[in-house]
């Protein structure tokens, strides 16, 4: 049990403060070093972020359901008798809530700008891809502010829940 202890904590660690820092300093930082800057850091960093942040997700998911399952496994029926129960599934649904925003809405925005900038290559964007350009950029702001919300109360629903 302390095993899989470990690796939900260390999973959930890196995945939410990795995306914390992405939305909250990386990629506003860069924003505001425009284009020529933002495109190819960002395209490095989420060659690499991507799959690690998924990573992450799944080995936080299955742990979790691993150790919620083996708390109780026993009596199942009774998961919901109580504030830890809800406190649990709470957590689990917004943390499953935050991997479909970034599978569902955050990477397509990110791949279409990506493919909108490549296809520049080098030369200024027109003003149709230009709009199409900060039209992905609104959706993954919005997509990774939520998402960051979603994780910060999954995160609380999970360290309160012993004490509920």
């Amino acid at each position: 049990m302390i095993g899989l202890r470990i690796i939900h904590i260390v999973a959930g660690v890196f995945w939410v403060g990795g995306f914390l820092f992405l939305t909250f300093i990386l990629i506003p930082r860069l924003r505001a070093l425009g284009p020529a800057v933002q495109g190819p850091v960002m395209g490095s960093v989420m060659k690499l972020a991507v799959p690690a942040f998924l990573s992450a997700a799944g080995l936080l998911m299955a742990s979790g359901v691993w150790m919620a399952l083996k708390l109780r496994w026993g009596v199942l029926d009774s998961f919901f008798n109580d504030a830890w129960g809800w406190a649990i599934l709470v957590g689990a649904v917004l943390t499953v809530l935050a991997v479909l925003m970034g599978l569902l809405v955050t990477r397509p925005a990110m791949l279409g700008a990506a493919a909108i900038g490549a296809s520049l290559q080098g030369s200024p964007p027109t003003s149709e891809q230009g709009a199409q350009l900060g039209a992905l950029q609104k959706r993954m702001s919005r997509a990774s502010h939520t998402t960051s919300a979603l994780l910060v109360a999954a995160v609380i629903c999970m360290a309160v829940a012993r004490w509920i």
